[in-house]
């Protein structure tokens, strides 16, 4: 069965992490897959100045391989890339200098605006010393909501297009979780 929609290729990019969070100037090589970035491994490794067997604590959903010709580059080793949260995960392990300022910043700032707001807007903390001015910070809030809106429909819109499953009969729970039932 197919749905007329087409996973896009993965691209990749790459960041730059001088003048950011953690003031260690170095590349990190991110793969967009849809809308999931993963974080080339050894970036990540050399950037927290960890061993290059760290990545493999990580659970499986949270590491992948990937081969370079997915990304349109020349024939070589696969890369290893990690998850979202998996980049979190190593953050938090490491005891370098070069993460302690991310960790910082997401156990004073990130979290606690999340509890008191239930939200986080990027560069909110610029507020408190006069680097934004509120009404900079709520249109930026609201350009952040508006793209979160638009996410949304979009992904409704892509669920709404998806054709009936009538007929199909799906084994165990597997069915039962996404509603339909076995017989």
């Amino acid at each position: 069965m197919t749905t007329g929609i087409r996973e896009a290729q993965p691209s990749i990019r790459t960041f730059n992490t001088a003048n950011h969070i953690t003031g260690v100037d170095l590349d990190i090589r991110v793969v967009d897959q849809g809308m999931t970035p993963w974080f080339v491994a050894n970036d990540v490794i050399k950037a927290l100045g960890l061993y290059a067997s760290e990545y493999r604590r990580l659970d499986d959903v949270e590491k992948r391989l990937l081969r370079r010709e997915q990304l349109g580059l020349k024939p070589g080793k696969p890369m290893i890339v990690i998850s979202e949260s998996g980049l979190y995960k190593l953050i938090m392990r490491s005891d370098k200098p070069q993460a302690r300022a991310f960790q910082d910043w997401v156990t004073k700032v990130v979290l606690p605006a999340i509890r008191k707001d239930g939200m986080y807007v990027a560069g909110e903390e610029k507020v408190s010393t006069g680097e934004m001015t509120e009404d900079e910070m709520i249109l930026k809030a609201m350009e952040a909501l508006k793209a979160k809106c638009d996410r949304l429909a979009e992904e409704n819109e892509y669920m709404d297009n998806l054709p009936t499953l009538s007929g199909i009969s799906l084994i165990g729970p597997a069915g039962a979780t996404v509603g339909l039932c076995c017989s």
